[in-house]
This record gives structure tokens, C-alpha cells and sequence, in this order.
């Protein structure tokens, strides 16, 4: 490539240019939308005949430090303020010839705008009106067409919260849909990666691995939010990448000193145990957890020296709030393994045999093989079963037990507010998360059985935001907020794997802990600089926000070198053949004896190892960790009209311009082939380094115009209607750098696996080669060295992803502070991030099909045989093809089970991955092969050829309906619920990889409902202060007040339908087994049937849970088949929905005044309050193979009943 040519891929056109510089100039002055938490607050001002009243003097009083600003109506009756913190207001309007009037306590919330209309009455303006705001705030919005709720600072302190964490209250939410946890929820059927989430305007999401919806990375709790907003839909121009905001902010000092003092404390001595430990005898799960800590804020007295003036500085103007909890957990997790039964451990097996028969065959004495020392020490580490509800329970089963899980956590923080002027303020805030976890099954690092070591994790996060808001003109104000979030996890292991290796066996559970130390060093810096503007009957909005994202990831995944224990048919022969089973046995039974005896016997499949570079120079080293040093950009100006078109009408049209870059790689240890799309499929392809000043990884995307529109009208003119309703386009950061992490990464880090070895552990394991490294490197280079060889590599033409947003709906006030809303939600996410691999292996070509039927014939006619002579099977058909591969090609097991199974692209695979054995110029002609790899790969020089593009979508249309009553009178409620459809060919990962199951069938067989689409979910919470005690309803006085008084009941309710369930049968009988993992089965059922027999069932011999019917787990076999050699599954994917969920938590709180400031709080909250168990399918267990011997079967809960008790001093 020419220089020249270089340069102008990355040149704007010059319109492009000029309009680029001309929204980059809107950055030099503007406010905080973009992620702000600020919010507005307008009105109208009229006289007693509806009459708009100009030139009014509305004051806007901060209750919470006594600041005031001013603004005045225009023409139309029409006034706005800016950039007003949340917090609770006092509003004046007066002006000469009437009464002044006065709303005090009007709510303004984070990011969203309050509408407060004054009617003003003729009279003299030393009169003054009070007028409460529940009827002056309108409590609809009558301003644009977001979807977005304020979730309260008393529904935060108040509300039965599972672990303090207010970002669970956005799981409450209409829209949003948790099916495994509130973590992982969809929000309006989109990736958990299209969420934005900002405390105090700062980004707190993980930037490395974004898959998780509703997942702070600074790990916000109560005493650090005093609210945020949520918005799940049609989000306005300011705010930056992402479609859901979350906007958490922190409180703020007051006035007046204010704090609490808090313990709350669970203990298990009052908790329920859970379903599976009680079936299995196992006791209830250690839960000793204390939270404590303080809040205070108040006025920041400083001392102020000179002569002349005050003593003290800072009283009216400088504010601070701090505050720290400590979580101190002492726990277990209740955890299940796969383990050897007894006598399999013994070498005896026992099956259910084809003619109806029990049979046991001593597989040790069958086959004439010993056990091996070392897979016998390990083994012996493991306990027996304990637990019947998985494996096939006679030769292995379950092992349960409850694994530690306790964990420290340290959050502390604080913010400072500073009133300089009218028209200048200023605000800091930090907080720093220390995390502590020595034992982690959440991740599954660790200990793999009671006493033996494992992994955790620990990390320190630390953020802060700083800002300065000026208002240098009542209709004019800006702000520019920054600040950074960081973050450093590390995983590590206790395992030291003294022997030099590790071991992985076949299906039972490993007794070592495998995991590998792995970690990063996150950061996320912020700038922003936003403004808005009054004029007329618009307010206009500007400005802009620029983000840089650092991240160090560092990996010792695979170097140290792991054994994996099997058969491989090459060096290590597996002597089973199902003709030694007496009566006939299974293909699931025969796959279970052959992983037993291998357990048993130790025979070494392959050995594996990862070989890393330490810089571009270094070559490959053995034992050296993985680093990369990643970095990315993006930057948003926007701007944006709120138009009141007219009086009952308002129209908001904005436009913003994304730019995300392309991620860089500091270093240049990227590798990828040279020439793009195109050498992917190219036999001569070299792979060279990329990024870090070389190639890029893809172009610069510079087309991202981002429209918005959105209306809000009031038909009858009265504040309590409003038909609201608009479309945006959001752009979105899709997991791009664990994306890039895993598909270009791997030329500097290269794992070699030895699949022809032979031996046993006994003996010790082969040394893995340290793999030859130079670059420029031939794909055919790479493919000889390493088996699994991938070329991948990025389309040029890489798009960010963007999603289109349309809603339109009703709100109305039924009641006095009660809302009902209806509205239809619809979305579709666009050019979404997915990676495929196109080198399909050609199971047709060369006549390769037509000979494995052929094969498949003889096997099933011919008394197992695949290629019987003419006396042995007088009918047979003789193979054309298949004995050209070789001397091992047609007695391997791999081969006969995949002849068995009818599994052609299995067969094809094994020689592919076996190459040096079955194809010439790989060494196969050393073995009799004649056959070339040519005609059975589009690309014969690697066995994998991927490429990351924008081939997904989503698609989702809902309607959900809400009523919400804003606190009043004691008593706050809101529930909402949503009936949703949400599709898409890829549900997106942390890799984004999802091969396509057949190339030629595309999209056809990969649509499915997304994991979370739940079709019907309801949701409320509530808090009801009793009316009892001193200035409520009854008993205002005397011993029962106290008793009685300031008692508050809480409650949050959730009823969802079950997520939804695909039945599979994972075979290659059309592409590779590692790309049908979605291949279905044939059914004779329709779906309606199918979800007749999907629900919540039990086992009638054992009791266990079951999602299935127990008649169709036992004829599956007939009523799901597998399908036939050389197609896949006719059956949809996820056809149905699995168990649905309800859970009631509830709360009590008596506050008891000891002081007029000071109060002592008592609370008692019950998570699951009735104790009803709830199956959890996670979702790997969402796809269900009909060939494992684990279908059907469900294997965890959710919470049992828990009790939380508290005890707060208030002042």
C-alpha cells in the first residue's frame, strides 16, 4: 500500500470536515446533559382567567442549602432554569398587580425535567399565596418522550434492598428484564452492552467486558446515592454512548448537619435452607454478614483570618457529605461436582442394556487396562456422591456441598459543594471500593471440593468526578464536569500444581482448580462541557463529551501445561467397542464407560500449552504471561431544541455526532493476515503485526449522525393528560476491546496442542515444542504448527453499532399524585457485533458425504462393521473414499461414534484436527493417506478463518403499562407490566464470536428469542407509613403513639414467565461439533405441545426438579430425534419457556423519636418472605441437549427466605 493511499483511508471529505469542526467548536462552551445529572425546571405563568402573565420574577430556592436564582417569564408566560441540581425546591413567581405565590417542596429529580405552572391572583404583592406542589408540580410529563423513571432517595433507604445496592431498583423498572439476575437483566430486549452508566456523570460501567446491563464497576451502595434516573428508552441528544442511562448521583451536604449511624446484620440461624441441601441432607449455607458505617453532611466551617468580617467562612456557601460502609461477610454457596460412584471407581459400570436387561461389566477386566497412579490420587481427593438430582446415578452422580464465599468490602467516599456566587458553583465528589473475595465459586475459580485449594479475587477502585457550573445570564448557563473511574482486578489461584502440569478429566468434575492467574488495570477519564440556552419558546441544548478508555489485561491462561485424559485414537486407542457390552448399550452409555475407563486407566488425549511474546521482538516464551496494553476513544457533540410549539404542545428535535475509535494496541502485539476480507479464504495468506502505530484493526467509522425526535402534548390542556411519544438513534460500544482481546491477540500468544500423544500420566506427559515465531508468517506456517489454527481478522469496513428507538403512549392522572401510563415500545439494533467463521468444512465434497453413508450402512447392517468384506456382510456397501485416509481412518473411535451417531462433520473434523495422520503434505502419507486437504476446506491453510462484522440484530416491540403515585400522605406505589417479544440471531458475548451453523442456511437457523425474553413480567414496590403517632390521622398522643409511631411497611413483588428453552442435539451432522452446539432435533410434537410438557415437574422416583415431563426425558429419543447425516434440526430454537418465577420481599421500619433532630431506628426486612423456591436455569442450562444425560434435569435456586435486621441512629 501506497503511503498516499494510507493516508486518505483516514481523510475526511471535506463537507465532513466542516461540519465536524463546526460541532467541535460547540465544545468551547456548554453544559452537563451529556451524562449530566442535573435536570430543568419550567413553567407557565398565568392570570385567573388562563391569561399568560409576562414579565413574572420566579425565584428558585435550593431547600437544601438556601442558594437562589431567579429567572423571569417571556411573552409567552414561559420560564426555565438550568442545570438545577436534584434536591427538594421552593419556587416564588410574583410580579406587581398580584399576589405572590409560593410552592413549596417541589421534587426535581436527577436528569429529568419538572414542570411547576403558576396561576396568578390580582391583589397586592405583599400577599402571598402557598399552593402545595402536589397541584402545581405536574406530575406527567408534559416536556419530551423519554421512557425514564426517578428512583427516590426514600424508596433507595427505604425498600427492602438485597444487598444495599441501589442499582437493584433498577431492575424494577417497566422494560427491563432479569432473568438469571438483576446484574445480568435486558433492558427493552437489547445487550447488557448498550448501557450507560454514570455517577455523577462519570462512567462506572466495566469497559473491558460490558456484557452486564446493570453492573457498577465503582460498586455503588445506599449511602453513596441519593437517587438516580433511569432512561430505557429514546434518551435525548446529550447523553452520551449507550441507549439505557443510569444516572446515580451522590447526595450533598446541607445547611444543616445531618448523618446516620447504621449496622445491618443477616445471620443464618434465621434463614430457610435451600431446596437441593435439604433434599441432600446437606445443612443450611453458612450467612453471617454485617454492614455498617456512617453518612453525615452539613455546612463546611472554615476559619477566616484578617481583620474586619466574619470569624468563620464557608457557612452559606460550602457544603460536604461523607460517608463509609463496611461489609464484612462470613458465608457459603452451595455448590454441586460430578464425582465417581464406589464401584465406578472400582472399574465396575453399569447400564441400562438396549434388550430391556441391567447389566455391570468390570470395564478394567473388559479391556485388560490398570489404573494409573497418578488419575487414582486425584480421583481419591474427590468424595463419593451425596446428591442423586444429576448423572445417571448409578456410576457417577453429585457431589453437594457448601464452599465459602465470604468476602470484605470497604466503600468510602464523600462530596463538597461550593456556592461561590449566583452564577458560579463548584462540586467534587470521590468514592474508593476495596474488594476482598479469598474463596470464588461465583466464578467458578474456587475450591473444586471442601478443603482443597482454589481461587478469588481481589480489587481497589477508586472515582471521581469534579465540575464548574456558571450561569452568566438568566437564560444562559454551561458546565464542565470531569473526572476518571479505575479499576484493577486480579483472579488468582492457590493451586501451586506441583507435578509441573494440570489434568482436565472427561465428564466428571476436575479435583484440582484449573484456573490460571489472570487480571487487569482499567481506567475511564472524562471531559465534558455542555450548555443550554434559553430563547423565546425554545430552550437549546449543546455541547459535547470526549472519553478515553485505557485497559491493561494480563493473562497466565495456559502456560502451564494441561493434560487432558481420554482417548484420542491415535497414540492412545480406546479398546471399547459396544459389541463388548452384553445386551446391547446406548450411545450416551457407551460415551459415559469409555470417559469412565479413561478416568480410571489415564490415557493422555493431548497436552496443551499456551506460548506468549513479551514484546514484538522477543519470539514466543515459554511460561511468559499474556499482556496487552489496549486504548480508545470516543467523542459526542450534539445539539439539541426543546420547542414549546405551543402552549400544550412541545417538540423536541436533537442531532448528535458519534466518533468511537478504532482500539489500539500500544504495543503493535496484534497480528492479523494481510489483506483483509479477502485472505481469509486466500491459501497463501501471511499474518503480520497490526496496531500500535502499524495496520489498524478495521477504519474509522465517521457516518454516525444520531437523530432524535420526541413530542409531548396535553389534548385537554389541564396538566393531567399528556400523549407522548418519538424516535432516536443511539450508538453503542459493543464489547470492542474483549472482542479485539480475543480475535487478534492471538499472533503474540499462540496455544499448541499435542492431539496425537500417547502414554499415560504414569509415565509423565510429552514436552509441548516452544513454536517457531517470525513475521511476516505464512497462514500454512501457522496451520502446521497448531492444529486449531484461526486466522482472524476485522472487516475493514467495521460500523458502530447503533440501535433505532420508537415509542409512543398515554399518561394521564387518575388520582391526586397517581399516574397511569400506557405505551408500545419497539426497537432494533442494527450492524451488530458478531463474529463468524467461514471456513465451513466441505463434508460433500470429493464424494466424502456419499462414502460416510455409505459407512454408516455397513455399521448398521453389518454387525458394527464400517467396511466389511464380502463374506463378513454379503449386502454390504464397499467405501470408495474413506480407506484413501489412511491406515487409522476407519477403526478410530471418534470415527465409529461418529458413524453411529450419523455425525459426517464430526468424521471430517477428526481428520482436519488429526491432519498429520490423514491428509498428505501434513505427514499423512507416512500412513497410507493418498487423500489431500484441499478439496474439504475453502481454506486449507487454517482451520479456523474468522472475521468480525456487524451480521446481528435485535429485534423488540412490548407493551407496558404503569402506574406510579408520587409520596404523599405517607404512602409511595409504583408497579408496572410489560408483555414483550424480543428476537435476534445473537444474543453477543464477551468475545462476540458465535460461529453461524451453516453458512448456506444463515439466518434462517439462527433466529431465536433473546435469554431474557420473558414474555409477561409484573413488578411493584410500596412504602405505607402507618397514621399513628403525633400529627397523623389517629392516636396523636400518649404510650400507643409511641408505639405505633413513625412505623413504615415496605414491600417489592415480582411474577415473571420462564426464560426460554431451545431443545438441541448438538451433532455435526452438517458443520463441525464445535459449531452446532444449535443444531435442534426433529420432533413430532408441536410447539404447543412441547410447552405442555415444559414447566416445573419432579422425578417420581427421586423427587428431583425436572423443566421436562418425565415421559418425554424417557421418549425423547422418539419424540426428539436427532437429525439425519448431512442436515440439521427442522425444530426452532428456544420453542418454549421454562418455569416462571414470583418472590415477595418485605420490610419494617419503626423510627423512634429520642430528640426533635435525633431518631433510633429499628428495621427488619424478609428477602423471599414465603419462602417459595424458585428454579434458576442459568444460561448455559437454556439449551438443552436431548443426548446428555444431565436433560431436563435442574440443579440450583434461587434465595431462600433470608431475614436482614438493622439498626440506624438519625440526626
Amino acid at each position: 500500500m501506497k503511503k498516499s493511499d494510507a493516508i486518505n483511508r483516514f481523510r475526511l471529505p471535506n463537507i465532513s470536515m466542516i461540519l465536524f469542526m463546526a460541532l467541535l467548536c460547540l465544545l468551547t462552551f456548554a453544559r452537563a446533559h451529556a451524562q449530566g445529572v442535573d435536570a430543568t425546571v419550567n413553567g407557565t405563568v398565568k392570570d385567573e382567567a388562563g391569561a399568560v402573565v409576562a414579565g413574572a420574577t420566579i425565584t428558585l430556592i435550593d431547600g437544601a442549602t438556601g442558594r437562589q436564582t431567579t429567572a423571569v417569564s417571556n411573552t409567552e408566560g414561559y420560564y426555565v432554569f438550568q442545570n438545577v441540581r436534584p434536591g427538594m425546591y421552593s419556587l416564588i413567581a410574583e410580579l406587581t398587580g398580584f399576589k405572590k405565590q409560593q410552592v413549596p417542596e417541589v421534587k426535581v429529580d436527577v436528569g429529568k425535567p419538572a414542570t411547576v405552572n403558576f396561576s396568578l391572583v390580582t391583589g397586592g404583592v405583599e400577599e402571598t399565596v402557598t399552593v402545595s406542589a402536589s397541584d402545581a408540580a405536574l406530575p406527567i410529563n408534559t416536556t419530551n418522550g423519554e421512557l425514564s423513571v426517578t428512583v427516590q432517595q426514600q424508596q433507595i433507604n427505604d425498600l427492602p434492598l438485597n444487598g444495599r445496592n441501589p442499582l437493584t431498583l433498577a431492575g424494577l423498572q417497566a422494560g427491563v428484564s432479569s432473568g438469571a439476575s438483576n446484574r445480568t437483566s435486558t433492558i427493552n430486549g437489547l445487550r447488557g452492552t448498550f448501557s450507560n452508566l454514570t455517577w455523577d456523570g462519570i462512567n462506572i460501567n466495566d469497559n473491558f467486558i460490558r456484557t452486564d446491563a446493570l453492573f457498577g464497576d465503582a460498586a455503588p451502595s445506599v449511602p453513596g446515592v441519593a437517587e438516580f434516573t433511569i432512561t430505557t428508552q429514546n434518551a435525548g441528544p446529550g447523553d452520551a454512548l449507550g441507549v439505557t442511562q443510569v444516572k446515580l448521583v451522590t447526595p450533598r451536604g446541607t445547611s444543616h448537619y445531618h448523618g446516620s449511624l447504621f449496622e445491618y446484620h443477616r445471620n443464618d440461624a434465621f434463614d430457610a435452607n435451600s431446596f437441593f441441601n435439604n433434599a441432600a441432607g446437606v445443612s443450611k449455607e453458612k450467612l453471617i454478614q454485617n454492614q455498617f458505617g456512617f453518612q453525615m453532611g452539613g455546612p463546611f466551617v472554615l476559619p477566616r483570618f484578617g481583620e474586619g468580617g466574619p470569624h468563620t467562612f464557608g457557612k452559606d456557601k460550602l457544603f460536604f457529605y461523607g460517608y463509609y460502609e463496611g461489609t464484612i461477610v462470613r458465608s457459603d454457596d452451595s455448590v454441586t461436582r460430578t464425582v465417581l460412584t464406589s464401584q465406578a471407581r472400582q472399574g465396575l459400570f453399569t447400564y441400562q442394556a438396549t434388550n430391556g436387561t441391567t447389566q455391570t461389566v468390570n470395564l478394567l477386566t473388559l479391556t485388560g487396562l490398570t489404573k494409573d497412579p497418578v488419575t487414582t490420587q486425584l480421583i481419591n481427593k474427590t468424595p463419593l456422591p451425596n446428591d442423586l438430582t444429576g448423572g445417571d446415578r448409578v456410576n457417577f452422580a453429585r457431589f453437594r456441598f457448601n464452599t465459602p464465599s465470604g468476602v470484605d468490602q470497604h466503600l468510602w467516599g464523600f462530596r463538597t459543594d461550593y456556592d461561590l456566587s449566583s452564577k458560579n458553583r463548584f462540586e467534587v465528589s470521590f468514592s474508593q471500593f476495596h474488594f476482598n473475595l479469598p474463596n470464588d465459586p461465583f466464578n467458578a475459580i474456587g475450591e473444586p471440593f471442601p478443603g482443597l485449594p482454589g481461587g478469588g479475587q481481589r480489587s481497589r477502585r477508586p472515582r471521581i468526578a469534579v465540575a464548574w457550573n456558571w450561569t452568566p445570564h438568566t437564560t444562559l448557563n454551561n458546565e464542565v464536569r470531569g473526572g476518571f473511574m479505575r479499576n484493577a482486578p486480579l483472579f488468582f489461584n492457590n493451586e501451586t500444581f506441583a507435578r509441573g502440569y494440570r489434568v482436565t478429566f472427561p465428564l466428571i468434575s476436575d479435583p484440582e482448580q484449573n484456573s490460571l492467574e489472570q487480571g487487569r488495570k482499567t481506567g475511564t477519564y472524562e471531559l465534558m462541557d455542555n450548555a443550554g440556552w434559553a430563547h423565546g419558546n425554545h430552550f437549546v441544548r449543546f455541547g459535547g463529551n470526549y472519553r478515553l478508555v485505557n485497559i491493561d489485561p494480563f493473562n497466565d491462561a495456559g502456560t502451564i501445561p494441561l493434560a487432558t485424559v481420554g482417548f484420542n485414537d491415535i497414540g492412545t486407542l480406546n479398546p471399547l467397542r459396544t459389541n463388548m457390552f452384553p445386551g446391547g448399550i446406548s450411545t450416551t452409555d457407551f460415551n459415559n464407560a469409555t470417559s469412565i475407563l479413561a478416568s480410571l486407566a489415564g490415557p493422555i488425549a493431548s497436552v496443551a500449552e499456551t506460548f506468549n511474546a513479551a514484546d514484538k521482538s522477543s519470539g514466543l516464551l515459554r511460561g511468559q504471561i499474556n499482556r496487552q496494553t489496549y486504548q480508545y476513544w470516543d467523542i459526542g457533540p450534539y445539539i439539541g431544541d426543546t420547542w414549546r410549539f405551543r402552549r400544550n404542545l412541545t417538540i423536541n428535535l436533537g442531532l448528535r455526532w458519534e466518533f468511537v475509535s478504532v482500539p489500539v494496541e500500544k504495543n503493535g502485539l496484534l497480528q492479523t493476515p494481510v489483506g483483509g476480507l479477502s485472505a481469509l479464504l486466500d491459501p497463501n495468506a501471511t499474518v503480520d503485526a497490526a496496531s500500535g502505530g502499524g495496520r489498524p484493526l478495521f477504519n474509522n467509522d465517521l457516518n454516525n449522525w444520531a437523530p432524535s425526535f420526541s413530542f409531548a402534548w396535553d389534548p385537554f390542556k389541564e396538566g393531567k393528560t399528556s400523549i407522548r411519544g418519538g424516535y432516536s438513534i443511539s450508538y453503542v460500544i459493543d464489547n470492542n476491546i474483549s472482542t479485539v482481546d480475543n480475535a487478534t491477540s492471538r499472533g503474540f500468544s499462540q496455544a499448541i496442542t499435542l492431539n496425537g500423544t500417547s502414554g499415560t500420566l504414569a509415565g509423565g506427559i510429552p514436552v509441548v515444542p516452544v513454536p517457531s515465531f517470525h513475521l511476516p508468517q505464512t497462514s500454512l506456517e501457522n496451520f502446521r504448527q497448531n492444529n486449531a489454527f484461526a486466522l482472524f481478522t476485522y472487516d475493514p469496513n467495521m460500523r458502530v453499532p447503533y440501535v433505532q428507538q420508537w415509542n409512543i403512549g398515554a399518561q394521564h392522572e387518575i388520582l391526586k399524585d397517581t399516574v397511569l401510563e400506557a405505551r408500545y415500545v419497539g426497537n432494533r439494533g442494527t450492524k451488530l457485533t458478531r463474529a463468524v467463521d467461514v471456513n465451513q468444512q466441505r463434508i460433500f465434497a470429493n464424494g466424502f458425504f456419499q462414502d460416510f453413508q455409505r459407512a454408516m450402512f455397513n455399521f448398521n447392517n453389518c454387525g458394527g462393521r464400517v467396511n466389511p468384506t464380502p463374506a463378513q456382510c454379503p449386502n454390504r456397501q464397499p467405501l470408495q473414499l474413506l480407506p484413501s485416509f489412511g491406515a487409522f481412518a476407519l477403526n478410530q473411535s471418534t470415527f465409529l461414534t461418529a458413524v453411529r451417531q450419523g455425525e459426517p462433520a464430526r468424521a471430517l473434523d477428526f481428520y482436519i484436527t488429526n491432519k498429520a495422520f490423514f491428509f498428505t503434505g501434513f505427514g499423512g502419507e507416512s500412513f497410507g493417506s493418498t487423500q489431500s486437504i484441499n478439496p474439504y476446506l475453502p481454506n486449507p491453510s487454517t482451520y479456523v478463518a474468522d472475521y468480525v462484522g456487524n451480521g446481528a440484530y435485535s429485534n423488540y416491540n412490548a407493551l407496558q403499562v404503569e402506574i406510579r403515585r408520587r409520596y404523599s400522605h405517607g404512602f409511595d406505589f409504583q408497579a408496572n407490566y410489560t408483555f414483550s417479544k424480543a428476537l435476534t440471531d445473537f444474543e453477543g458475548s464477551q468475545t462476540n464470536f458465535l460461529g453461524l451453523l451453516d453458512l448456506t442456511l444463515g439466518d434462517v437457523v439462527e433466529k431465536r428469542r433473546a435469554n431474557n425474553d420473558l414474555t409477561h413480567v409484573f413488578k411493584a414496590n410500596s412504602g405505607y407509613e402507618l397514621p399513628f403517632g403525633p400529627g397523623k390521622r389517629w392516636i396523636n398522643n400518649g404510650f400507643l403513639s409511641t408505639v405505633l409511631s413513625g412505623i413504615k411497611l415496605t414491600g417489592i413483588f415480582r411474577a415473571q414467565s420462564g426464560r426460554p428453552i431451545s431443545f438441541v442435539s448438538a451433532r455435526g451432522t452438517l458443520n463441525r461439533t464445535g459449531r452446532s452446539g444449535n443444531n435442534t432435533v426433529d420432533s413430532t410434537l408441536t410447539v404447543q405441545q412441547l410447552q405442555d410438557r415444559t414447566g416445573l415437574f419432579f422425578d417420581p422416583t427421586t423427587g428431583a426438579p425436572l423443566m421436562f415431563d418425565p415421559n418425554l426425558i424417557a421418549n425423547r429419543q422418539t419424540l426428539l430425534r436427532n437429525p439425519a447425516a448431512g442436515t440439521v434440526g427442522s425444530l426452532q430454537l428456544t420453542p418454549v419457556s421454562g418455569p416462571g418465577y414470583w418472590d415477595l420481599d418485605m420490610g419494617l421500619i419503626k423510627r423512634t423519636r429520642i430528640k426533635e433532630n435525633v431518631n433510633a431506628e429499628f428495621r427488619m426486612e424478609v428477602f423471599n418472605v414465603f419462602n417459595h423456591t424458585n428454579f434458576f436455569l442459568s444460561s448455559t442450562a437454556l439449551t438443552q441437549s436431548v443426548n446428555s444425560s444431565s436433560f431436563g434435569q435442574i440443579t440450583d435456586t434461587f434465595d431462600p427466605r433470608i431475614f436482614q435486621f438493622a439498626l440506624k441512629l438519625n440526626f
